[in-house]
């Protein structure tokens, strides 16, 4: 099985995420420089199951310049190498606006064309329980 990667606007989702997947505390705090700047991967045993889990906290940030957009994207995908087998787009649905459609459209098509089609979108409430899931 590919990589999951964990996409979030918000910087402790995708770690949410991606310890509920591996059902440990994986990914931990860490200083907010480092982690709000570059993916990080992860790898673990679920269920007998090698499963690998990347969390890239910052290519939703509306502030985040397309060049360093560009090389996060590069980024993920040498660490997704050949490729992720799921996309875990992680929302929260009050605070999704026009704009950050438009970034998610963006950061998808750099990754790859097909990206879309490898998309799960959850979305959580205000108080950051999960309410929806959506596989496209």
């Amino acid at each position: 099985m590919g990589p999951i990667w964990c996409l979030s606007r918000a910087h402790h989702k995708p770690s949410r995420v991606g310890n509920a997947i591996l059902g440990a505390d994986a990914f931990q705090s860490e200083s907010a420089s480092n982690s709000k700047q570059h993916s990080k991967r992860i790898s673990g045993a679920v269920e007998g199951r090698h499963i690998t889990v990347i969390k890239t906290p910052h290519l939703l940030q509306p502030n985040l310049p397309h060049h360093l957009l560009i090389q996060g994207v590069r980024e993920c995908a040498s660490l997704a190498a050949p490729g992720p087998h799921v996309i875990a787009l992680v929302l929260q649905n009050k605070d999704f606006k026009k704009e950050d459609k438009q970034r998610v459209k963006t950061v998808l098509n750099l990754f790859s064309k097909e990206a879309m089609k490898h998309t799960m979108v959850l979305t959580t409430d205000e108080r950051d329980t999960w309410v929806h899931i959506s596989v496209s």
